[in-house]
């Protein structure tokens, strides 16, 4: 049955997850690009601080939470593109597209885990109160 009901398409997703992977790997590679140039500009500071006496685990904290977060906000970002791109896929998609319909976004149990860790990280943000290592573990048991 699944044979039959992707016959006519199964070379154009494979193309097209082949490219939705290739970009993938290249948003990657430029935001790990982007960090290490980051880390560059930072030395300075991180010299500054640790004269000053902040420990190195209170600047490996700081630096892995503003990782953290910014991999969150992009994340967020990402839900919501997608969002968006689910909802022209059901207006504008193909008709003869089986299942196109069916296509939905995350589960609410996965409502639920990202609404969890948006107030954590609300938390850490706002108040400051949250360390960077207190963030690690509430979204370890997220």
């Amino acid at each position: 049955m699944h044979e039959e009901m992707t016959r006519d398409y199964r070379s154009a997703l494979l193309i097209m997850l082949g490219a939705v992977g290739l970009v993938l790997l290249i948003a990657c590679a430029t935001v790990a690009n982007l960090l290490l140039a980051s880390a560059a500009t930072r030395q300075k500071e991180v010299a500054i601080r640790m004269a000053l006496g902040a420990s190195r685990r209170r600047i490996a904290s700081q630096l892995l939470t503003e990782s953290v977060l910014l991999s969150l906000a992009g994340g967020a970002l990402g839900l919501l593109l997608a969002s968006w791109g689910i909802d022209l896929l059901k207006a504008y998609g193909p008709a003869g597209v089986p299942r196109v319909g069916n296509v939905s976004r995350a589960t609410p149990v996965q409502h639920d885990v990202a609404r969890h860790i948006c107030r954590r990280c609300t938390r850490a943000c706002d108040g400051g109160t949250l360390r960077g290592d207190e963030l690690f573990s509430e979204l370890a048991h997220a």
